[in-house]
């Protein structure tokens, strides 16, 4: 799961458009930074759930992306941050160290939708991602 994590930081880096957007290379794993600038990105990773197939195991990780823009704009900060998201992530493959290539198939996007305190803006993109480990044959 570490490399995985690795793999997606790796990515986010060698964007041209999504990164910019963010303030302050403000991409996160697990949560943000209470007093970040906006916008930012949090990504997490869900429930592992293995299939055995023949002799290996693949396994589906739900990585799930929450996007936060200021509350002072329209939604339209955070729609265009959340299509650099997707553009970014959406049908890609990620090398991710002692597994098969990774590809990144998005499974939901919520639109942006004011936080409860109203503070920010908010939405959410998740992908799933196919994990297979490489068997070291002896």
């Amino acid at each position: 799961m570490k490399e995985l994590m690795k793999a997606i930081h790796n990515h986010y880096d060698t964007s041209l458009i999504f990164k910019p957007m963010l303030a302050s290379d403000a991409f996160y794993y697990g949560r943000g930074k209470q007093d970040d600038n906006l916008p930012y990105c949090v990504y997490t990773a869900g429930e592992t759930s293995n299939e055995n197939t023949h002799s290996s195991v693949i396994s589906g990780i739900p990585i799930q992306m929450n996007i936060y823009t200021r509350s002072s704009t329209t939604p339209g900060e955070c729609f265009d941050v959340l299509e650099a998201c997707r553009e970014l992530f959406e049908n890609q493959v990620l090398t991710v160290t002692d597994y098969y290539n990774v590809l990144f198939d998005k499974i939901i996007e919520v639109p942006p939708m004011s936080v409860s305190d109203g503070t920010k803006w908010m939405a959410v993109i998740e992908f799933n991602c196919l994990l297979q480990k490489r068997e070291v044959l002896p």
